[in-house]
């Protein structure tokens, strides 16, 4: 079953979420950098995350309900070893503002699913619903409620933090944008 939820948050945000989420559960992280080699790096506790933290190379972090098999031959290998994580794709801080990450899972198991439906579910509950996208060549905009944020980028974006979505050249709004 496919869940997938777009998120804007700051990784301080993400760090305090998470660790929330390893005090109700008993969880498994590991993080994952793809350049300039494939790389997961298990995690002996979720506290081990703010060593890493600022390090813009880890991309994602991978969350499951046993270890997290890393011994693997290569991205393809990782990802199957470890089917029904909750794989969370960091926000992305650039030059040009903040790329939106993703929370989600292709999990079966009924187990792992409860876990990430209230995962995810604490996620909505920390995090605002509603972006205008404009296309910056066209003018064209509309509103997705479809991407969240937290209040810490809500803030940010107050401040001049421009936001982008997961792909592609278009910015991202929380207040509805000025014609």
């Amino acid at each position: 079953m496919q869940i997938t939820v777009s998120v804007l948050a700051t990784r301080e945000e993400i760090r305090d979420w998470l660790t929330y989420q390893a005090g109700r559960f008993d969880l498994y992280f590991a993080l994952v950098r793809y350049w300039p080699g494939f790389e997961v790096l298990p995690l002996a506790t979720w506290s081990e995350f703010d060593q890493h933290k600022d390090a813009e190379h880890w991309r994602e972090v991978w969350i499951d309900l046993r270890p997290v098999r890393h011994p693997c031959k290569g991205q393809l290998d990782c990802c199957s070893k470890n089917p029904d994580r909750l794989e969370l794709q960091l926000p992305d801080r650039r030059p040009e503002g903040l790329r939106e990450g993703r929370l989600g899972t292709l999990s079966e198991d009924a187990a792992h699913l409860r876990v990430w439906r209230a995962v995810i579910r604490y996620f909505h509950k920390q995090s605002i619903a509603g972006v205008w996208v404009v296309n910056a060549s066209s003018g064209a905009r509309g509103f997705s409620n479809k991407i969240r944020y937290s209040p810490g980028v809500a803030e940010l974006h107050r401040q001049g933090l421009q936001l982008l979505p997961f792909a592609g050249d278009n910015r991202l709004c929380i207040e509805e944008p000025a014609e």
